[in-house]
């Protein structure tokens, strides 16, 4: 009888959720297509795909510009430097083979699948993991807490590459170990080190803990960067990719007190300590978790992940990683809920909440939704660490 009476009480609440989550999907998606920065970063992402192409440098200002100014009938503004390395020629030069035109609509189109497959993994991922007369809530639980995540649809908006590395990293989470590296684990892990600002944690947490996969995505990487160098400038291409990487983190957007990240609050802090310590720990998680059973790769996952939040210099556009661990508050501990309430509230929409604090005379807008973007990774971290050590025995060090 109790059995039954729970599956009736769960019935009505996963009916309300679903429709919650129905809802938050469709205004993150429409909120994605409307906006006075509507394909803001796409532009320069697929030119670069463009130039390759064309057999020309992306990393040189001069030829950049003049490709910018002939495909996209305007100057290029100081602040767009293509600094992702040559290996991104892998997804981008094929975006751009019909023009530049049509190249912005199909990374729409990339965006909107990514989008689509990290909220069905992230539902899966969290939902999956309680008992069978709660499952249904707990997914449409998760889906809603996931679509919340305010910077899904500023990632969409922009077309930015950050829902790329959320879907890689998600299916890396939920297709589990192989004996044999599977075609798309390596392509995922190929995806992930395009941005490896980002993705480092996680790089090397996968390194230690699924070595083959990323052995094959680097021969992948390498073999693409020979290419493009063949293609466009010989030995002329790490030279000038690493120029524009320089001139990339010079930009005033790329210094600590933009970032929406950890690095936020500590600027004093040189700039890749906390980079390095996300890292180290990364590969410590991977090589702690190889001693968990396969079923049990939840929490390694959602620990690097925090990592890879926290200690990155992530944008407004790379909090799209707090997706999932806003996703497991339907899973966490209770010792972890403060933490992850709070780091939830913070990351759904921290321009909301800027908005309400300046109007309090508490500071200017723009400066506290950054300090409220970089809380909200602190605090989701927190809350990860909190509920990860209390689930995973094996991770304890004695």
């Amino acid at each position: 009888m109790e059995a039954v009476g729970s599956r009736l009480g769960a019935r009505p609440l996963a009916l309300l959720l679903w429709i919650l989550a129905a809802g938050l999907v469709g205004w993150t998606a429409a909120r994605g297509f409307e906006g006075p920065d509507r394909r803001l970063d796409a532009r320069p992402i697929v030119l670069a795909g463009h130039a390759w192409l064309s057999g020309e440098s992306p990393y040189v200002s001069e030829t950049y510009s003049r490709l910018w100014q002939a495909e996209l009938h305007g100057p290029r503004p100081d602040a767009f430097v293509f600094a992702y390395p040559p290996n991104a020629a892998l997804v981008l030069a094929p975006l751009a083979l019909g023009g530049v035109s049509l190249g912005l609509v199909l990374l729409d189109v990339l965006n909107v699948a990514c989008f689509a497959l990290a909220l069905f993994f992230c539902m899966r991922l969290a939902g999956d993991g309680v008992s069978p007369e709660w499952r249904s809530a707990a997914r449409a639980g998760a889906l809603a807490l996931c679509a919340s995540c305010g910077a899904l649809s500023g990632t969409l908006l922009i077309g930015q590459t950050s829902l790329w590395v959320l879907a890689a990293v998600l299916w890396l989470w939920w297709s589990g170990p192989s004996a044999v590296p599977r075609a798309l684990d390596v392509f995922a892990v190929a995806l992930l080190a395009m941005k490896p600002s980002l993705t480092l944690p996680v790089l090397c947490f996968l390194a230690v803990l699924r070595p083959l996969p990323v052995v094959f995505a680097a021969a992948l990487s390498l073999v693409t960067c020979v290419v493009v160098a063949l293609w466009t400038d010989g030995g002329a291409l790490p030279a000038e990719w690493l120029r524009a990487l320089a001139s990339y983190s010079a930009t005033p957007a790329n210094q600590p007190a933009l970032l929406a990240s950890a690095q936020h609050l500590f600027t004093g802090l040189p700039a890749p300590s906390l980079p390095a310590f996300g890292a180290l720990m990364g590969a410590f998680l991977g090589f702690t978790a190889r001693k968990a059973p396969r079923d049990s790769l939840d929490e390694p996952w959602l620990a690097v992940l925090a990592l890879a939040l926290a200690c990155s210099p992530a944008h407004e556009y790379d909090l799209v990683l707090a997706a999932p661990l806003a996703a497991f508050l339907v899973r966490a501990r209770p010792a972890a809920w403060p933490w992850y309430v709070a780091g939830v509230v913070a990351v759904a929409r921290p321009a909301a909440l800027a908005r309400i604090t300046a109007r309090l005379g508490l500071g200017e807008a723009g400066e506290l939704e950054r300090l409220i973007s970089a809380l909200a990774t602190v605090l989701l971290a927190g809350g990860t660490l909190v509920h990860v050590v209390s689930k995973t025995p094996w991770l304890r060090v004695p």
